[in-house]
């Protein structure tokens, strides 16, 4: 595969994670404004349990409602801004924000599968697909560039 279409591929699994962010801050935003009506089913699930957390405990105590929610979504702030961040460096080709995002996605996953929403799980697994293929990718266009590269262990024959 050229260059430019493993490049492609690696920015566009990189850019899921900018995906992924966005959608669960607009989840959010519209879980503020209009309650638990409406569940997405590509955002992250962990911002929905906080949404709900505060949301219960700002029922709990009324008067402080409005700093509890306030904390709330900047709990999901900093989860989505992880997300974010996560993007970024796997845009800059760094492998190890690939490998960290998707695997805080696929625990993430596992609270879709608790929540049994299941198209939640089928947008979760078609995301993983795109951040799998980005890092593949990443890896392929790393392979391409240097293949004189030293291995990661050296042989065994070598004594130091």
């Amino acid at each position: 595969m050229d260059k430019s279409n493993l490049n492609r591929r690696m920015k566009s699994g990189a850019g899921s994670f900018y995906w992924i962010a966005g959608i669960s801050i607009i989840h959010t935003g519209i879980f503020i404004f209009f309650g638990p009506v409406v569940v997405f089913v590509v955002g992250l699930g962990i911002t929905y349990v906080l949404d709900i957390v505060a949301l219960d405990f700002a029922h709990l105590m009324p008067n402080s409602a409005l700093l509890i929610r306030g904390a709330g979504v900047f709990l999901d702030l900093i989860v989505t801004g992880t997300f974010v961040a996560f993007g970024y460096f796997a845009t800059r080709r760094q492998r190890w924000a690939f490998i960290a995002g998707m695997i805080l996605y696929g625990l993430d996953t596992l609270l879709v599968i608790l929540d049994k929403n299941y198209f939640g799980l089928a947008f979760h697994l078609f995301f993983l697909c795109f951040l799998f293929d980005g890092l593949m990718s990443l890896n392929q266009l790393r392979n391409n560039e240097s293949p004189g590269k030293p291995e990661l262990f050296p042989p065994k024959d070598i004594h130091f």
